[in-house]
């Protein structure tokens, strides 16, 4: 329809004049359609305004559809399309491209009088001596149910004698698609009673123009040929090419061989580190070596047996003997056997001489694994104040760590979490034979040089370790122990547990709160508590503490709901003991807590009146600190504090001080 051409705006008055460059569109907006042979007009619009005395100028391109075609128009158009698909010749030798559907949708059928042009526009020439063939072929143009008709005139050419007889031999020549034998390649034939000679090219020697074939080595692949027929009737010609495939070669005994020994050497072996399968071998070939100190052949596997850890990497050689039939290569493998580092089984635990390997550790922590120290690592080379790295404890650790005599130095951890030392919290486990020496450990609670908390439902083994170095805790519950912070040995219904702890030196300064003790913070138990043991442990050092700080332990802890009759079970067994740490006041006192309960063997044996079955013998107490400065009334005793000392039972122990309690009891030797 027409355009609206605004001449002057309601806002402000703008005037606005207009130009066109195409009548389709005129100034005042009116739109004349074109004619549908003169198709769509493109119509740039120019709009001129004013604004403030700026001019401004915009142009607007419109398309300006024409008007739609005729009946007429539209057949008129699709014979053009027809014309233009069967092009001008009339005389024809070869087939016509006949359209089956135009513009506006049209659909075209054909049809034809004579089948020299058949209804696919496939031409049949007359034979050679028979006259050329009129046709008359007819287009049907249909527009939904309305149909126009069109009508070609043709005349299919007859076959020349000579152009028959090209076209006869080339229908007639075939080849075979593949072969390993030498091809028959006709140079002549009869054909419409016409002498017709073939000539040949090839674009590989594998076929060559007489068809000798030369088939490819072994492993070199099969040929593809492309042969190449010129046929020829006095000035008649076509060529017609074939591809034609030739196998390579089959395979030799020395070909075999030659095969297995490059599919080996593709797996570039070298160094050794578990046993390696050779490639799979064709029937008749294999392989065989005489087996050296560390590597095998057995079964198509290179077997390897590791040094032992002692012994180093070794270096290896292994000459492989290749063989089918009567044909033999050698191949010589060289490189290094590395050492055993281990499996993880009891029989071959894996092995840790440095700190990466301390560190992987972790990483399968819950596997139940056997590890053991072969070398001393000193920590203090990556972790350290200096450079910002704390350690990050190994949690969740399961399975035998064994020291193997050596030491871990340098232990760094700065940290505000809990469970915090070398070890986080560990599960079911045996830690033996291991000494930690310079330790540095600062965190929020519950940490140890050794470990931070031993787990409930656990049966744990410390045996044979050294502990030395520092201790630091910032929670009100700081819980601080040089083996271990806590022992949480409650255990539940259908569970079992056992903690035992032997065999232990510790020299350890710790500052804290409350619950720290020289070996463990606090050892928390409840009815179902299978053992604690802890025996042949000597202490030194120090202790800064506020509340329940002792030589050994800090607090025992029974824990329980429901149970009616105490002290019955013996959870806690503490036996040749010697400590001779310092007790003394932590000044800093964040919390603001009383001083109490800092003296003795253990601190405090306490909670809520439900007081565990505790048994100490063989063991000696030097308490070294001066409470009165702290705590007025607080002297050096084997027990600091208990609620009821009716479960603790004592036998050849000996206090270093006046052994009276925080409460007024008096433990005497029984």
């Amino acid at each position: 329809g027409n355009l609206n051409l605004v001449t002057e705006t309601n806002v402000r008055g703008i005037v606005v004049s207009w130009e066109s460059n195409n009548p389709a569109i005129a100034v005042d907006g009116t739109v004349t359609r074109p004619a549908y042979v003169d198709g769509d007009v493109n119509v740039k619009l120019i709009a001129r305004y004013s604004i403030n005395g700026k001019n401004y100028v915009k142009e607007i391109d419109v398309v300006v559809k024409c008007i739609e075609p005729t009946d007429d128009e539209k057949y008129a158009t699709v014979k053009a399309e027809i014309d233009a698909a069967l092009g001008e010749a009339r005389e024809i030798t070869e087939n016509l491209e006949l359209i089956t559907s135009g513009s506006h949708d049209a659909v075209i059928s054909w049809s034809s009088n004579n089948e020299a042009i058949a209804a696919d526009g496939t031409v049949t020439r007359p034979l050679s001596g028979l006259a050329n063939a009129e046709v008359v072929l007819t287009a049907t143009v249909k527009f939904g149910d309305v149909s126009r008709e069109f009508t070609y005139n043709y005349v299919v050419v007859a076959w020349p004698s000579e152009d028959l007889a090209v076209e006869t031999v080339y229908n007639e020549l075939v080849l075979a698609e593949s072969t390993i034998a030498n091809l028959e390649l006709p140079t002549a034939k009869t054909a419409n009673n016409q002498e017709v000679t073939i000539s040949w090219s090839s674009d590989n020697a594998a076929i060559a123009a007489d068809g000798t074939v030369t088939r490819p080595a072994y492993l070199a692949g099969d040929a593809s040929v492309k042969l190449t027929a010129t046929i020829i009737c006095g000035q008649a010609s076509k060529t017609k090419e074939f591809t034609v495939v030739v196998s390579e070669l089959d395979p030799t005994d020395d070909d075999l061989a030659e095969e297995a020994k490059l599919a080996i050497q593709a797996l570039e072996i070298k160094d050794l580190t578990e046993n390696i399968s050779l490639p799979a071998l064709k029937e008749g070939v294999s392989v065989s070596a005489e087996a050296t100190t560390y590597v095998s052949l057995v079964d198509n596997v290179l077997n390897v047996t590791k040094p032992v850890y002692e012994d180093g990497d070794q270096a290896y050689s292994i000459t492989l003997v290749i063989t089918c039939g009567s044909a033999s290569k050698e191949l010589v493998l060289n490189g290094t056997v590395f050492k055993n580092m281990g499996d993880g089984s009891e029989s071959n635990p894996f092995i840790i001489d440095s700190i990466e390997l301390l560190e992987s550790v972790a990483s399968s922590a819950s596997a139940n694994k056997h590890w053991i120290l072969k070398a001393d690592i000193d920590l203090s080379s990556k972790y350290n104040a200096e450079s910002g790295k704390s350690w990050t404890p190994i949690t969740g650790f399961k399975g035998v760590f064994d020291g193997n005599g050596h030491k871990i130095s340098g232990l760094y951890i700065s940290s505000t979490s809990t469970f915090q030392g070398l070890f986080g919290r560990i599960d079911s486990c045996t830690i033996k034979d291991l000494t930690i020496e310079n330790a540095n450990v600062k965190a929020g609670g519950s940490a140890g040089i050794l470990f931070g908390q031993a787990n409930q439902n656990a049966t744990i083994v410390i045996e044979n370790v050294n502990v030395s170095g520092k201790l630091e805790g910032t929670n009100k519950d700081s819980v601080l122990g040089g083996i271990g912070g806590a022992i949480d040995g409650r255990t539940a219904a259908g569970k079992s547990s056992s903690y035992s702890v032997n065999n232990c030196y510790i020299n350890v300064e710790i500052v804290g709160n409350r619950h720290n003790g020289g070996a463990f913070g606090q050892v928390k138990m409840n009815e179902r508590t299978g053992s604690v043991v802890i025996s042949n442990i000597e202490v030194h050092g120090s202790i800064l503490g506020v509340q329940s700080n002792g030589s050994l332990v800090g607090t025992v802890e029974r824990v329980s709901g429901s149970l009616t009759v105490e002290g019955t079970e013996k959870y806690l067994t503490i036996e040749y003991i010697a400590t001779y740490n310092t007790i003394g006041a932590n000044l800093v006192n964040s919390h603001n807590d009383a001083y109490q309960a800092n003296c003795g063997l253990v601190a405090c044996i306490t909670n809520n009146n439900l007081v565990p079955t505790v048994t100490v013998k063989n063991s000696i107490v030097y308490v070294l600190g001066d409470y009165a400065s702290f705590s007025a009334g607080l002297k050096a005793s084997f027990i600091g504090r208990s609620n009821d000392l009716s479960t603790v039972s004592t036998s050849n122990c000996y206090v270093n001080g006046t052994p009276f309690g925080y409460d007024g009891s008096k433990v005497q030797d029984d």
